[in-house]
């Protein structure tokens, strides 16, 4: 988990294992890292130099033989949150390039679950008013996780974006997690309009997602007022006919 961790933040699989016998052993000679990290000397050799100049080892010398030591681990933190800090700068640069380019698509294909991961976190990022609404939703496995899709909706809920939700009665699993969740209004429709046909939509603002569940799942975002309005319209009948969950 630890190691999974510093790779998010940056760090080789070596590193990682680096850095972590360096936390267990304290100062510590290379001897010593490539006994408790099981890693090959040049390999060890690599890593210290490149988390040194990341600043997240340091050394000392008694006679000609180095001691390495790793640096607080609060460091590699305000490492990640100055990262954060540059990208985001960086993103919203290159947001009011594309829109002063004048050739935003109104149309946006994703692919797999690391495209559908996208998918989801484009739809949210863009503020907007009025609710987010949800449908067609059923127990199916979606490869995604538990993790990523409540922490995407802590997020909304964050933002205090209200959420509206449809369920198919298949739906029990999503029922039981929506019952208590804040800023979020449930219901269920009996008869499943989603039988046979494995799709997901949902709309925020004027931006509506569509995702074709598979193995390889697809989502399309569409850009477009019309088109939210429309998929909004068909969501208020079938909220009059659903009850509540």
């Amino acid at each position: 988990m630890i190691e999974d961790a510093l790779k998010e933040a940056g760090f080789t699989n070596a590193q990682a294992k680096t850095y972590l016998s360096l936390i267990r052993l304290g100062g510590a000679t290379i001897g010593s890292i490539i006994r408790d990290s099981g890693l090959h000397n040049s390999v060890v050799y690599n890593s210290l130099q490149g988390l040194i100049e990341k600043g997240f080892v340091s050394y000392s010398k008694t006679g000609k033989i180095k001691f390495f030591s790793a640096a607080d681990p609060a460091v590699i933190l305000e490492e990640f949150k100055s990262r954060e800090e540059k990208l985001k700068s960086a993103v919203e640069e290159l947001s009011k390039k594309r829109n002063e380019s004048g050739k935003k698509h109104n149309v946006e294909i994703y692919e797999g679950l690391n495209g559908l991961k996208s998918a989801f976190n484009s739809i949210l990022s863009q503020s907007s008013k009025g609710d987010y609404i949800v449908f067609g939703l059923s127990d199916s496995d979606t490869g995604l996780g538990d993790k990523f899709l409540k922490g995407w909706d802590e997020k909304r809920i964050k933002k205090r974006i209200k959420k509206r939700v449809i369920l198919v009665r298949r739906s029990s699993g999503w029922k039981d997690y929506y019952r208590n969740r804040p800023y979020t209004d449930t219901r269920v429709i009996d008869t499943d309009p989603a039988s046979g046909f494995n799709m997901t939509v949902n709309v925020h603002g004027k931006r509506t997602m569509l995702i074709l569940w598979s193995k390889y799942p697809i989502s399309i975002i569409f850009d477009s007022a019309d088109i939210s309005e429309n998929f909004r319209n068909y969501f208020e009948l079938l909220w009059k006919k659903s009850r509540k969950a």
